[in-house]
């Protein structure tokens, strides 16, 4: 527990390993008490919220309701939600290119926005829903039905995963017009993107492991040239700087880039 919330990952299944970085929970008894920035990771995902809806706030200042079951396509762009009372979520975060094969459509599609589960499956939706709800352990029966998506699924497209490991590990990627299209089809941003959100992360990881380092030595350990290089990754992706993301006391978006999507550990070595 931690100002008011907790977060728990859970590692998948070797059946779903392939496709599925981790499950995870989050809970919090309190409403968030201002918008909080959503940072990007690489991953698409599948979201549940049990609790009231979050508002969702996008350019021009137009604010929406989340739906409570959506499959949440890759970020580029800042993403600011609220949650206005108790929250309780359960989610499936998917490998960078884990997600085509259970989607069944270009994951291109998808970025920058969501689907509402309830319009795509309903019946699944529902049926998950009520299941999660009453379930002693609903990660695990959120478990149980991804596995059951995926038992007759298609490994991942090798040249992709492969290019993905690359990123992860520093590596140069190079990709034909074929390859590059497969990527932005099964990944759903370019090698280029992916690289420059890894790369912001990993300043998150840096800041976590030596908190006394302060924001120069985190932008250089994650690999930028400098500070201000960092600091216009941060009005990218999360449209505020570093320090007012750090004023950030609790919340989810605080909770899952301080303490999940760590490589090499939940997810890909």
């Amino acid at each position: 527990m931690s100002d008011g919330f907790t977060y728990e990952e859970r590692k998948p299944s070797a059946a779903i390993r392939p496709w599925v970085r981790c499950l995870w929970t989050y809970t919090r008894t309190e409403a968030d008490s201002q918008p909080q920035p959503i940072c990007a990771d690489g991953c698409p995902e599948l979201i549940l919220d049990l609790g009231p809806p979050h508002e969702e706030r996008r350019g021009g200042g137009a604010v929406a309701l989340q739906p409570e079951a959506m499959f949440v396509g890759q970020l580029t762009q800042p993403l600011w939600i609220q949650a206005p009372g108790p929250t309780r979520v359960f989610a499936v975060r998917f490998e960078p290119d884990g997600a085509f094969e259970w989607l069944g459509r270009p994951i291109q599609t998808v970025t920058d926005t969501h689907l509402d589960l309830m319009a795509l499956r309903p019946q699944w939706t529902e049926a998950l829903l009520n299941a999660l709800t009453e379930a002693p352990d609903p990660l695990s029966d959120l478990e149980a039905a991804i596995t059951s998506d995926l038992a007759a699924a298609p490994e991942p497209d090798a040249r992709v995963r492969s290019a993905v490991e690359a990123l992860h590990a520093d590596r140069a990627v190079s990709l034909d017009r074929s390859g590059q299209r497969q990527f932005l089809k099964r990944v759903g941003v370019s090698a280029r993107d992916l690289k420059a959100i890894l790369r912001f992360r990993k300043v998150f990881d840096a800041i976590e492991a030596d908190e006394g380092g302060g924001w120069v030595s985190a932008a250089l350990s994650a690999g930028y040239f400098d500070q201000p290089q960092m600091a216009r990754d941060f009005r990218r992706f999360l449209g505020c700087t570093a320090t007012e993301w750090a004023c950030q006391k609790a919340g989810l978006a605080r909770a899952i880039v301080s303490q999940s999507y760590k490589p090499g550990t939940t997810g890909l070595a």
